[in-house]
């Protein structure tokens, strides 16, 4: 895959640290002033208001710092096109030459009544509208005192009709992790500014706001460039990511999955993961399951090769495990494994067989893929050693949910979810794998870069037993058709959150079954393709 189409259509997220050096370096170093960017933010903000409601009451509550400057912008721009506006301040003035006082003063020369905000204020008025400019990205403690009681009164207003609109985030909103800080404003429209926020895509916090806008308001790519990198992709980017797939291929060219999958009792997991891989374009599919299941697979994954192992024959097991390894390009394992005596030597064998990966001649490079029973495994067994060894030597990418996440980073999961970026980061560089974790956002830590990528598609419809098998199918194809872990992990989290809003519309969140997603997924896959060029579908053929 180029470059550019490993790069295609990311979204920087950025934190409040991020945004105040882009802001400061965007005025300071750049020279355009931050009145300019001020204006653009209101500007922007009128037009949102401009399209939804003709000329009405609003309730603009402003603090003392820009969130609140932007505020005092924004009754001026609205008092121009004719809004009864009712700026709203937590203090009466603010610091010498800061932007509120200058904005405060632009108001006052113009003759714009502003009051000092008194408790329940905003449900007296019964405006239309109220704009939370109260504090902006540069939160990090709890609203207290006459803050707390304007997020309260927001918070009746909006109970009794009234619109909401947040300025740049919604006020108690960590801008960093999502965090609900105490209380905060629960907004019907969010306008935010150049860059999206970490924060309100990470939940909770993107609970507090039903829309977001993005909106350009001129601080240049120049001035973002000292970032930690954090990036989501959307789904009009897929096209661009998707491997190329010749039209003269054959099974062979779109390479071999093997998945060593389904002990007994759990045919499903094994089902579900085969069928993913073959719905998402792997050429070939090999299971190498437990005996018990060989009957179910052959009648319902007829297109599947098949390969068994028997608890009792430990070393059969392990010898036709390695021929089938020399067989694949993508060996992917842990989908209701088990995790007894053979399991636990048959994942030591794919290790030992990763670490010396390179040595082997092979038509392709050869890629990995753990999930679930194998990273349970890796924890309780004690196998990071192995793991370092063989991340060292190839291609791997973990899956693993919060729950076998916590597990393998010896944590907990209350505590990971808070701590999910560093954590994840860490423990990727450390073990040399690439680390995609599944949650309500999944994460996806490259241990050669510093970018992290936060995948926001899909919906609770993929809380259900069995979608973490066809995730890890969806990956392992993406390997088998030449992506690296990273893009694999990343394009097969878009493609499955896709699938799953495909399904939630048809069925609801509550109805879909993992057993719908590969056929999804291979739908979701269809249009994209579509979607690109001929140009595009033969290149590098």
């Amino acid at each position: 895959m180029t470059m550019a189409k490993e790069k295609a259509g990311r979204i920087p997220l950025l934190t409040s640290e991020e945004m105040r050096r882009a802001d400061a370096a965007t005025s300071e170093k750049i020279g355009i002033p931050s009145l300019v960017l001020m204006e653009r933010a209101a500007l922007s903000m009128r037009e949102e208001i401009e399209k939804r409601f003709p000329p009405c009451s609003v309730a603009i509550l402003c603090g003392t710092g820009n969130n609140g400057a932007d505020g005092l912008a924004l009754a001026r721009l609205l008092c121009d096109a004719g809004y009864e506006v009712h700026p709203l301040l937590m203090e009466e003035e603010g610091k010498a030459g800061s932007s509120f006082a200058r904005q405060k003063g632009i108001l006052d020369a113009l003759g714009i009544t502003v009051k000092v905000y008194e408790h329940g204020d905003v449900s007296c008025l019964a405006p239309k509208i109220a704009v939370d400019a109260l504090f902006g990205t540069g939160l990090s403690r709890a609203p207290e005192g006459k803050y707390a009681a304007a997020i309260a009164d927001m918070h009746a207003a909006k109970e009794h009709g009234v619109f909401v609109l947040a300025c740049d985030i919604p006020s108690g909103i960590s801008s960093d992790t999502g965090e609900v800080l105490g209380m905060a404003v629960r907004a019907d429209l969010t306008v935010t500014f150049g860059f999206e926020k970490l924060g309100s895509i990470l939940f909770p916090g993107c609970l507090y706001s039903k829309e977001t806008l993005v909106k350009d308001i001129g601080i240049p790519e120049a001035a973002v460039e000292e970032r930690s990198g954090c990036y989501t992709i959307h789904g009009e980017s897929l096209p661009a990511l998707l491997p190329n797939r010749s039209p003269a291929g054959n099974k062979g060219t779109f390479g071999k999955v093997l998945l060593v999958a389904g002990s007994s009792g759990m045919a499903g997991a094994a089902l579900l993961s085969s069928e993913a891989a073959g719905r998402a374009g792997a050429g070939m599919v090999k299971l190498f399951t437990e005996e018990g299941n060989r009957t179910i697979v052959q009648t319902r994954r007829p297109e599947c090769l098949l390969a068994t192992w028997q608890e009792e024959r430990s070393e059969k097991a392990l010898c036709d495990l390695r021929a089938s390894m020399d067989w694949a390009d993508v060996i992917a394992a842990g989908s209701g494994m088990g995790k007894g005596p053979v399991q636990k030597a048959l994942l030591q064998e794919i290790l030992s067989y990763a670490e010396t990966a390179p040595l082997r001649r092979s038509r392709k490079k050869k890629s990995f893929l753990l999930d679930a029973d194998a990273l349970r495994l890796v924890a309780e067994e004690n196998l990071y050693e192995n793991l370092q060894r063989a991340g060292a030597h190839a291609p791997i990418l973990l899956t693993p949910h919060m729950g076998e996440a916590a597990a393998l980073l010896q944590t907990t999961i209350p505590d990971l979810q808070v701590h999910a970026l560093e954590k994840g980061a860490a423990f990727s560089r450390k073990e040399q794998v690439t680390l995609l974790l599944k949650d309500a956002r999944s994460f996806v830590f490259d241990p050669s870069q510093e970018e992290v990528y936060v995948n926001t598609t899909g919906n609770d419809a993929l809380a259900t037993a069995g979608s973490g098998d066809c995730l890890a199918g969806i990956c392992a194809a993406l390997l088998a058709q030449g992506l690296a872990p990273a893009a694999a992990g990343r394009t097969g989290a878009l493609v499955h959150g896709l699938a799953a809003e495909k399904l939630a519309g048809a069925l609801g969140t509550r109805g879909v079954l993992a057993s719908d997603l590969p056929k999804a997924m291979a739908r979701v896959l269809a249009e994209a393709e579509q979607e690109r060029s001929i140009d595009e579908r033969w290149e590098h053929c």
